[in-house]
């Protein structure tokens, strides 16, 4: 496989007369440490038209949470739609605050931004939450960790890209002629993959250093980071509850000055910030001293200052980018548009396409009554397309039991993913700064559905056709680790064991703490005879992540091939602790109480086996075979009978059943199986005349007349 760079087409070339460029005047409230830039540019001056794409994230779904992210969002939404910060509308802001705020919802509020904007305009983009970067490298220049950013393996989606946020700025400013003004809070403390690298600061400084020659303000100095705590506005950040009041006003000290400018919110955030955190947090400011930021309201500075003695800045107003109900036309359009926004809550996205929302969107979208409201049906659609099958590859990398259960299932959905990405594609377009990552996700997603079909139908040509989908993934994203553990799975499929090996590693080379293709290396490394390999893997994946049950299982067969016993015992009980309905730990638990020679315990692991799979023929017989060990005769009756009505075309089955029943004396129980047995079909007659456990009946003339019979 050769991993290439993934190229980047910008939608056109970008203006090099330096009379078509418009600056790009960038408020950082960045979390990182670098040397300092120095910025020029003209002073900005109030837009006609301004608008704001605000995301601020606590609630995590896959990783450690911030305590007062939104809450520095929504302040500084209601700062900009106060006097203060313009009277911005409401419908001028795109506010996301975090279940909102998912890679793909970021993506369509910046799409929103982009559409909007005309030349002469300002666009404010706001970033608070964490950022990170698990691995450093050329390609992973950091990420905006959105809400539903998987904990590992950022490439995979559920992170924003830097690189995706530089192409849109670039556009917006040089192309669009817009100004930009760029707030990024991303590197705040928390439980992350790339802590140990430092990623968070690396974030920054990638970010920081990809905009050259521009405003910034810093809210700490090298490897400091943001403070948070309900000291500040009931829980707020200290640099951004700081940062909003001096705008305001607080920042200047000269009365009758209208105009807070660089250099006074500067010494502003240096005092305040500095003095409420003890010197743990200093900002940094770079720029123009006298750049103008914010244009002062008199009765907004003298309420602040009247009511900073007494309270704090009151919750900021969250907002929803509903389309208003007043005054909608009652037409058979309208009612359809009612049904789409139904079909999107009750997520019937493609399938059945009766009422589906995709079937409703191309119906009306080239309806009059439509068009104000198609930009957001689309950009809603896509969304909602986009994050199922996001929330798959999640729940994935999270090594979640329930997704790899629904894998091993092969559950439908993974019938429909391919097709939710395509649509989200093609709904966007291939301008799109999000469509490449769409498209490399539905190759990989065509080819997880290949594989499940294979393993359906026993194919090995399916899972050659799924290794060119994965490669191809891969061709187009090099660092696509959920792609490279993928090609393992298939390579152990095709029995080419080197290979597999080979593509976990590199899964884990992109993803250094994904436990996922480490317990995956652990079965492999033990199949191949690399026993060492194994533990050494499966101990490392346990520093990681204790919890995993697929780890436990995988170290209990290393330690069964190496005939350890009491450590296949306790790796095996471990996993059925932590994942109770994985079944095949209880049956390989059983099989090693078996070689302990602790029958009882043997037959209660593979109880609660069958508990789980109680279609598994094989083992009911294996369970009566431990009953007769434990000689519980009545047990071995049961199980027998279980195992030959799910296989009655097993000849062993019904031989050993006849064969218990003669033994407890029920022969003609025992012949009453055999007749029924060769009326239903039964006719390998030398089987029944050489079989040992028929001996004492070979003689009874119900057996003689049934071999004639069969003559």
């Amino acid at each position: 496989m050769l991993c290439r760079e993934k190229k980047r087409h910008s939608k056109s070339e970008k203006k090099n007369d330096p009379e078509f460029r418009v600056p790009l005047y960038i408020l950082f409230s960045l979390l990182l440490c670098q040397g300092p830039l120095f910025g020029q540019g003209n002073p900005m001056f109030p837009q006609p038209e301004v608008r704001a794409v605000i995301i601020g994230i606590s609630d995590y779904q896959n990783i450690s949470d911030l305590d007062y992210a939104h809450r520095d969002a929504e302040a500084f939404a209601e700062y900009l739609q106060s006097p203060s910060g313009g009277n911005i509308p409401a419908d001028h802001i795109r506010l996301l605050l975090n279940e909102e705020a998912t890679q793909m919802q970021m993506a369509m509020a910046l799409d929103w931004l982009q559409e909007e904007s005309r030349a002469g305009d300002r666009a404010y983009i706001y970033f608070s939450g964490h950022g990170d970067v698990e691995k450093k490298t050329s390609r992973q220049r950091g990420f905006l960790l959105t809400h539903d950013a998987p904990s590992t393996t950022y490439m995979a989606g559920g992170a924003f890209p830097i690189i995706f946020l530089q192409d849109i700025i670039a556009t917006l400013t040089s192309e669009q002629e817009v100004q930009v003004v760029l707030i990024a809070d991303a590197c705040r403390a928390g439980k992350l993959a790339g802590n140990g690298i430092g990623g968070n600061h690396v974030t920054a400084e990638a970010l920081s250093k990809s905009l050259d020659n521009e405003i910034k303000i810093l809210s700490c100095q090298p490897k400091q980071l943001s403070q948070e705590s309900a000291r500040w506005g009931g829980g707020r950040g200290v640099f951004s509850y700081n940062l909003i009041e001096g705008l305001i006003g607080l920042a200047n000290p000269l009365e009758g000055d209208e105009v807070v400018n660089l250099i006074e919110i500067r010494r502003y955030l240096e005092d305040q910030v500095s003095e409420a955190t003890s010197y743990q947090q200093i900002p940094m400011v770079e720029g123009p001293p006298n750049f103008p930021l914010a244009t002062i309201d008199p009765e907004s500075l003298a309420e602040l200052r009247n009511r900073k003695a007494r309270e704090e800045l009151s919750d900021a107003v969250a907002m929803k980018n509903k389309v208003p109900e007043q005054n909608l036309p009652d037409t058979s359009v309208w009612r359809l548009y009612l049904e789409f926004q139904e079909a999107l809550l009750q997520k019937h996205l493609l399938y059945p396409t009766e009422g589906a929302a995709f079937s409703l969107y191309q119906k009306i979208k080239d309806a009059t009554v439509i068009q104000p409201h198609r930009s957001n049906m689309k950009r809603d659609l896509a969304v909602a397309l986009h994050d199922e099958a996001q929330q798959a590859i999640n729940q994935y990398l999270e090594s979640s039991p329930q997704e790899l259960r629904r894998r091993w299932s092969n559950n439908q959905r993974y019938e429909y993913y391919p097709e939710y990405l395509g649509k989200a594609a093609e709904l966007l377009g291939p301008d799109h700064f999000m469509y490449e990552d769409l498209i490399t996700r539905q190759l990989y997603f065509e080819g997880v559905r290949l594989r499940l079909q294979g393993e359906r139908e026993k194919d090995p040509e399916l899972y050659r056709k799924a290794l060119a989908k994965q490669e191809e993934t891969i061709k187009r994203e090099p660092s696509a680790a959920y792609a490279y553990n993928e090609l393992g799975l298939l390579y152990r499929r095709l029995k080419e064991k080197e290979k597999a090996g080979t593509c976990f590693y590199q899964a884990l080379e992109q993803s250094p703490t994904w436990i996922l293709p480490m317990a995956n290396l652990i079965t492999n490394y033990t199949e191949l005879g690399q026993l060492d390999s194994a533990l050494r893997v499966g101990q490392r994946s346990l520093e990681i992540d204790s919890s995993f049950a697929l780890t436990y299982h995988n170290l209990g067969f290393a330690y069964e091939t190496l005939k350890q016993w009491p450590l296949a015992v306790s790796n095996y009980k471990k996993a059925t602790e932590l994942d109770p309905d994985y079944a095949n730990s209880y049956y390989n638990l059983g099989f090693a109480y078996y070689h302990l020679k602790e029958y009882e315990q043997t037959e209660k692991a593979f109880l609660e086996y069958l508990r789980r799979m109680p279609e598994d023929a094989a083992v009911w017989s294996d369970a009566a075979l431990i009953a007769g060990l434990l000689g519980k005769k009545a047990a071995v009756i049961t199980y027998l009978q279980k195992a030959y009505s799910l296989a009655p075309e097993n000849t062993d089955f019904l031989l050993k059943l006849t064969g218990a029943l003669i033994e407890q004396g029920s022969t003609d129980q025992a012949l009453d199986q055999l007749e029924k047995a060769v009326a239903n079909g039964f006719k390998d007659r030398e089987k029944l005349e050489s079989a040992e456990q028929l001996t004492p009946i070979r003689s009874n003339k119900r057996f003689l007349d049934l071999l004639k019979k069969m003559e």
